[in-house]
């Protein structure tokens, strides 16, 4: 077996260990995130099944985009139960992404809709100046 070869097999060992807590994956309770981007605008959607408007926040830090919530399950079952399957995760969460670009904060959008959020920001103008050299 070549470098590359164990390279790629200890990627794929560190990448089976972590595939259920990766939010392209969808595991763990990470909202996934569609970022959009048009002349004017910037459009970013967040997947939020089960989390009720009130148990999130989202705040702009800088240039980065930062969504705080809390998953609660609806039902009270009871933790001594035996349990055949546990695929729906609760808890808090907290995700951190870069925008691709500067946003006029003060005047998001939102919308929600079938457990989605969208957040719509009309983009800072930029400025364009021309120095010249004497």
């Amino acid at each position: 077996m070549n470098l590359f070869e164990e390279m790629k097999n200890i990627e794929l060992f560190f990448e089976s260990l972590l595939r259920f807590h990766h939010p392209v994956h969808g595991r763990g309770v990470i909202p996934g995130v569609n970022i959009y981007e048009s002349e004017e605008k910037l459009y970013i959607l967040i997947e939020a099944p089960g989390v009720e408007p009130e148990n999130i926040r989202i705040r702009i830090e800088g240039d980065m985009l930062v969504i705080y919530g809390r998953k609660e399950n609806p039902f009270e079952i009871g933790e001594r139960n035996m349990h055949h399957y546990m695929e729906i995760e609760f808890g808090e969460f907290e995700r951190r992404m870069h925008l691709p670009c500067d946003i006029v904060p003060d005047e998001a959008v939102t919308e929600i809709k079938n457990g989605f959020i969208l957040l719509i920001f009309p983009k800072k103008k930029r400025i364009e100046r021309i120095i010249e050299i004497e």
